[in-house]
This record gives structure tokens, C-alpha cells and sequence, in this order.
């Protein structure tokens, strides 16, 4: 069985709720952020009660270095991050680190679940559109339950493949 796979980008300390909203869907989280204190979290993590079968990876790499030693990503997961002060700078939600992603997506597709930080390219307005967008062969659309929302005021986003029929 091929295990299903969350990358969190520029994750900063925030590892237990992640945990708690994303082992519903994935089998291993890859935590990943520039600060060294990475090692902390692993640590404190351990100590988390979730779900025995997740396994938890912590890299401390820039996430786009991170991203291209990853080989599949069913679910990018990314709140929280800001472009000034105490952000990661880093447009997780732009065509550039969107391009990285998406050749890791499976065939079948994933999903996105963002807050919507972190935003570039005027990317989030496109796939809030009705008809979402498209970039390199991928449809980009809101999900229609939106089960995240309430409790988390998360988006889930669908990444799909565009067929050539």
C-alpha cells in the first residue's frame, strides 16, 4: 500500500493541530522549516498522543530544497506564514513553489489545505473562482464540502488532473 503523504512547509511550532487535522487523511506528515529548533518539536511531538500508524518526519531544510528531495505529496498543508517579519517569505501559494508541488502530486491528484498564506501570482483568486484555474496540466479548485472551514478556517483546495480527451 503506498503510504499518503502531507508536506507542511514553513511549519514553525505548529505540530499538534496539524496532526489532529490531517492523520484523517494521510499515513506520514513531513514537517519541514528553516529553524534549527526543529529538533525541539520532533522531541515534543513524540510526547503527542495521534495515531500510532502516522509517521512523523521533521526536516530542517528550506522548503523548497525540502520539497525536491520529497517524492510524492498527496496533501500540501500550509497556514500560519507571512511574507515580513517571523515569516518564511517563501509564496508557498505562487506558480513557482506551486510548479515544485504539482509534479509531485499522484496521477490521480491530491489537495491543497491552506489558509491562504502566502499567496502570489493572484493564485488563491483563481482557484476561488468558479472554475478554478489550471497550471501545467492541473485543475486547481475549491472543494465543494468545505469540512475544514468552520473548526480550523482552512481551504480545501482539490488538485486534479486535466485530461487530454
Amino acid at each position: 500500500m503506498q503510504l499518503k503523504t502531507a508536506f507542511y512547509p514553513c511549519c514553525g511550532n505548529d505540530i499538534q493541530e496539524p496532526i489532529k487535522i490531517l492523520r484523517e487523511y494521510v499515513n506520514r506528515i513531513i514537517f519541514c522549516d528553516i529553524n534549527q529548533n526543529i529538533i525541539a518539536r520532533r522531541q515534543r511531538a513524540k510526547s503527542l498522543k495521534y495515531n500510532s500508524s502516522l509517521e512523523l518526519i521533521f526536516v530542517c531544510e528550506d522548503a523548497r530544497k525540502a520539497l525536491s528531495n520529497i517524492g510524492r505529496v498527496d496533501i500540501l498543508f500550509h497556514r500560519k506564514d507571512g511574507i515580513g517579519e517571523g515569516g518564511s517569505g517563501i509564496f508557498i501559494l505562487g506558480k513557482k513553489f506551486l510548479s515544485l508541488l504539482l509534479i509531485r502530486m499522484p496521477s490521480e491528484g491530491g489537495m491543497i489545505i491552506t489558509d491562504g498564506s502566502c499567496n502570489r501570482d493572484h493564485m488563491l483568486g483563481k482557484i476561488l473562482r468558479d472554475t478554478g484555474c489550471s497550471l501545467n496540466g492541473w485543475r486547481l479548485h475549491l472543494r465543494p464540502e468545505q469540512l475544514l472551514m468552520r473548526d480550523y478556517n482552512l481551504m480545501q483546495i482539490l488538485v486534479n488532473p486535466i485530461s487530454n480527451k
